[in-house]
């Protein structure tokens, strides 16, 4: 990461050029160093394809430790996401899901009122991190918006839902931060957007799903 005689700059200023947060001296001090420094100039080059790529990005395109790196900086910003679903008419699609997200469609059910078995407008999701489960429903409500209810879960111990908060984010935005009661809660009129959904605990994230609904 080191050339002759240049230092070479830390993740958390490299994620600050991108966003264009640094002073004009920082950004032409940066701007010297892509210069002369080969390494961080094309990480920067595929640090930034990733962030403002689209989710169909074919796999394999950009290194893997970059798609993590800008994940890591930019979880809410950039064009990846874990989950992307598609509103259609009378159900939710899968358009794209991560490796290690399960989806999956409720079976068919008796209609309350007609008797008839019809599909639910639903896709549930699930994802397991280092201490807690998250399952998400998401239900259609009608042509662009859903409710998402949010559980929570472990088998390891129960005291770890407590004080958990769930926090939706949208374009840099704080949308709602509620908290977890009884292991869920519903995130309602949800509309058609780049969303994170994150969960986190006396502000550390113990686990965060990124989705695309379109």
């Amino acid at each position: 990461m080191k050339t002759d005689d240049k230092k070479c700059f830390s993740e958390f200023e490299m994620g600050a050029y991108i966003e264009g947060s640094l002073s004009p001296e920082m950004k032409e001090a940066f701007e010297n160093h892509f210069a002369s420094c080969d390494h961080c100039w094309s990480e920067f080059v595929e640090l930034n394809r990733v962030i403002i790529k689209e989710s169909d990005m074919l796999a394999g395109e950009v290194p893997e430790h970059l798609i993590k790196k800008a994940v890591r900086m930019f979880p809410e910003k950039s064009g990846l996401f874990d989950i992307v679903l598609k509103l259609v008419r009378d159900s939710v699609d899968v358009v794209y899901s991560a490796h290690d997200i399960t989806a999956f469609t409720p079976l068919p059910v008796s209609g309350l009122r007609s008797g008839k078995i019809v599909r639910p407008e639903m896709i549930v999701l699930k994802k397991s991190f280092k201490d807690i489960d998250v399952q998400l429903d998401i239900e259609k409500v009608n042509e662009n918006i859903c409710n998402i209810r949010v559980s929570v879960d472990t088998l390891k111990n129960r005291d770890l839902i407590k004080g958990l908060r769930v926090e939706l984010i949208s374009e840099g935005r704080e949308l709602v931060s509620v908290p977890v009661e009884g292991g869920e809660t519903i995130l309602e009129d949800i509309k058609t957007g780049r969303y994170a959904i994150k969960i986190s605990r006396k502000w550390e994230i113990v686990g965060q799903i990124s989705l695309k609904l379109e």
